[in-house]
């Protein structure tokens, strides 16, 4: 730590300590899986609407990302909408805002992978930043969820992988999946949540299920775009973005939504579920239980 000598030339106060660092929005021990699984990519040299994309149709590369990958959760759990009300990543964040995407994996067991992003004001109630993707978010969150399938855009791509699953997933296209598969949308004062079901295509099911297959080997890049559909809303921006880093799912815990718990599977038996409204159990130890909401 810096020290600050308690004189100066001159006389005089001394200079006032340096101000404490921020305090994270999200604690580490709130993540489901460990972060050498996932990490943000920043923009990908990835291209997006342009400001008159609507007359000349041209791209131009995006800078940056607007929200803050802030955890990507993977746990297994029964096919559960409304996901984020369970997760600790979202219940215990300090964020003012999230974004949060869950893909339903289908299978046995059946897994949810779910990104949340941070953003450091509330759109609805914070008019200071009125920049084109604040009013398309301020249109997504306040539309019916026919418009929100028009907006929420996916980019996925295949950063290390074989040829058979760059091809099956696609590389650098965009996807409306609201129009694809069943998608849900829950707003709430502090997250919006959109829930997309694999399960409900055939076709997505045997290209994720082609994924889990390879999935260690893989390195899996996503990007969420609010779409520009109007002038008021361009140029585009990346929402967020998110990679996978050779993504191991045998370590998903399990969540057992009726108690809110979450049980390690790195260790021996289970223990039963505590009677804290938020907590993490460890298989290794009857007493190796940490509280992380109440």
């Amino acid at each position: 730590a810096c020290r600050w000598s308690t004189s100066r030339r001159g006389g005089g106060a001394p200079p006032p300590p340096p101000p404490p660092p921020a305090k994270p929005w999200l604690d580490p021990e709130c993540r489901t899986i460990d972060d050498k699984f996932w990490a943000s990519p920043g923009d990908l040299g990835l291209k997006v609407r342009g400001a008159n994309y609507l007359s000349d149709k041209k791209k131009e590369l995006a800078v940056g990302t607007e929200m803050e990958l802030l955890s990507v959760d993977l746990v297994e759990v029964a096919p559960t909408y409304h996901i984020a009300q369970h997760l600790p990543s979202v219940l215990n964040s300090r964020a003012p805002f999230m974004f949060v995407m869950q893909v339903m994996v289908p299978g046995r067991p059946t897994l949810s992978l779910t990104a949340v992003w941070a953003l450091p004001f509330d759109p609805l109630n914070d008019f200071a930043d009125d920049t084109p993707f604040v009013r398309n978010l301020r249109t997504f969150l306040e539309g019916d969820d026919a418009e929100r399938s028009t907006i929420f855009k996916l980019i996925p791509r295949i950063e290390k992988g074989s040829w058979v699953v760059r091809q099956a997933v696609g590389q650098n296209t965009p996807v409306l999946l609201g129009r694809k598969l069943t998608t849900k949308y829950f707003v709430t004062d502090n997250y919006v949540e959109v829930d997309i079901d694999v399960g409900s295509s055939s076709t997505a099911s045997a290209t994720v299920g082609l994924v889990q297959g390879a999935v260690k080997g893989l390195v899996i890049d996503m990007a969420i775009v609010l779409q520009g559909n109007n002038e008021d809303a361009l140029p585009e921006s990346l929402l967020g973005t998110m990679r996978l880093n050779h993504l191991d799912l045998s370590v998903a815990p399990r969540l057992d939504c009726d108690t809110n718990t979450l049980t390690l599977k790195d260790h021996g038996d289970e223990v039963s579920p505590s009677k804290h409204s938020w907590m993490r159990k460890k298989t290794s130890s009857h007493s190796d239980i940490q509280k992380l909401a109440t």
